[in-house]
This record gives C-alpha cells, structure tokens and sequence, in this order.
C-alpha cells in the first residue's frame, strides 16, 4: 500500500503519513522506485499511530510493534512455506496410492485369469481311461 492509499483511507493527509512513517523502522517500507510502498507491519502501526494520537505512547512501543507484526508475517510466510510442502508430500502419496491400486487390480485380474483355467470337476477313472472330458 502507498502513502496516498493509505492517507485516503484514514481520511489524513499525505504529509501526517509520511511524518509518522519516518518514525518507524526501516523495516515497515519498501522503495519500488519512487514509489514507497508499506508493508502489512508498517501498515498497522500507522493506522494505530494516526487514529490512536494520545501522547502517552512511545515511538520504542512503536518499534516494538513494528518489529513483532513483521515477526509474525515471518512465522505466517515460513507456515506457508511448509503447508506448500506438505501439499506435495500429499500428491506425492497420492499418485503412489494410485499406482498401488493399479498395480493390485492387475494382480488380481492375473488371479482370476489363472482360477478359470483349473478344471472345475475331476474326471473318473473310466473317463481317463477312455480320454472323455
């Protein structure tokens, strides 16, 4: 989010933000260019410094926050990453399920192929001897 964005969706203006925005860590913004953009971090921290102006609070509370939201987008990034992971593990096993299945359908299709070939009734001693099925 920009500096104007987030201005017009406080109702302050530009000025207050980039003011304010000078008081957190380097952290909470990225340069693309011109263009500054703050990250989610710096974001809640400035909505609680603009819509929260009591005195009592100080910029080292400010940092701290600052510094703890960026800690959890860092725990939510390396949850993704892992959950990403476990995803692939999971089609992985999948697929080797699958092949699993198919591999003892065929096995079994063998096994009934080789049953219906045996001979159903046993023949008698006069049908061997006269060669009768």
């Amino acid at each position: 989010m920009t500096i104007k964005q987030l201005a017009d969706e406080l109702g302050v203006s530009k000025h207050k933000v980039k003011y304010q925005l000078g008081k957190l860590s380097s952290s909470c913004v990225e340069k693309d260019g011109d263009i500054i953009r703050i990250k989610p971090s710096g974001i809640a921290a400035l909505r609680n410094m603009l819509l929260d102006n009591s005195p009592n609070k100080s910029s080292e509370t400010r940092n701290t926050l600052c510094g703890f939201c960026a800690h959890l987008l860092g725990e939510i990034e390396v949850l993704r990453g892992e959950l990403d992971t476990k995803n692939r593990q999971i089609e992985t096993l999948s697929k080797a399920l699958d092949s699993a299945q198919q591999t003892a359908a065929h096995a079994q299709a063998l096994h009934a192929g080789t049953i219906q070939h045996l001979p159903d009734k046993k023949q008698g001693f006069w049908a061997k001897l006269l060669r009768r099925n």
